[in-house]
Formats: C-alpha cells, sequence, structure tokens
C-alpha cells in the first residue's frame, strides 16, 4: 500500500503532505493513521471538511464547521470557537461571568444576615407571631 496519492488524484497546485511514501509494513501502525491532508504549493494545506487553503496554524472546528486560526477549544457558553480572534473577547466573558456569579454570591450573602435577625426574634416570642405595633392613633379610634 502506498501513502501517496496518484497525481491525477490532486488538484492542480497541490501536492501530497506525506513526503516519505513507502510501502507499509505487516506491522507498521504509524503508517496507517497519518491523515490526506494536502499542501497547497503556496505554503498553506487544505483542508478536508471545507476544501479551503488553511493557514499553517489553523484548525477546523466539528461543531462550527468552520476553520479557525489559533484554534484553542469550542466554548459552548458562548457558542462559538476561541481562536486567535476572539481569544480577548473570551477572557472578558471570562471576567464578567465570574465578576457578576460574585456580586450575586455577596448580595444573597448579605441579604440573608438581616433575616436572621428576625429569626431570632421568633424565637424568643413564640407566641406573638409578628412584633409588638404601637397603637393607632387618636383620630382613627372614633371612626368605623
Amino acid at each position: 500500500v502506498l501513502l501517496k496519492s496518484p497525481p491525477e488524484a490532486l488538484e492542480a497546485g497541490q501536492e501530497c503532505a506525506v513526503d516519505d511514501a513507502a510501502p507499509l509494513a505487516s506491522g507498521d501502525t504509524a503508517g496507517r493513521q497519518r491523515s490526506h491532508r494536502f499542501r497547497h504549493r503556496g505554503g498553506g494545506r487544505r483542508c478536508e471538511a471545507c476544501n479551503l487553503v488553511q493557514p499553517r496554524e489553523c484548525v477546523h472546528c466539528n461543531y462550527c464547521e468552520v476553520c479557525v486560526e489559533g484554534h484553542d477549544h469550542h466554548c459552548p457558553w458562548m457558542g462559538k470557537c476561541v481562536g486567535k480572534q476572539n481569544l480577548c473577547a473570551f477572557y472578558s466573558f471570562l471576567v464578567v461571568s465570574f465578576s457578576s456569579l460574585g456580586y450575586i454570591f455577596f448580595i444573597a450573602l448579605f441579604t440573608a444576615v438581616p433575616l436572621s435577625g428576625l429569626d431570632s426574634h421568633y424565637r424568643k416570642n413564640p407566641i406573638s407571631p409578628t412584633p409588638e405595633l404601637p397603637p393607632p392613633p387618636a383620630s382613627f379610634a372614633g371612626h368605623s
């Protein structure tokens, strides 16, 4: 089995990315794992999924179905890939998300502290469901 594709299988301006084409030995598994990516004569390579010429650090994302330069990962919360162009936006997203989470936790914590004071009032006076209210003003006493 030869790893090089026949010249008629390549488009104009392409060459096979595997340079050391040789028959595979029966126990050679490293050669079988090579992909058949094609290098464009201009220096890039052609993406098998998009069929576009990619820059050197470009990777095809299977979730977005696009090629991303400097691909780091696909972020499900942002709904897009994190790469060279939007890495700063991703870090900003993380800072805003964790700041919002901290703010919500801070508000929830300090809102719960005064409520615990009401709980201590009910423990001291189990008969009265509400704290003592002052008597109504005299102007309301005559009206029915």
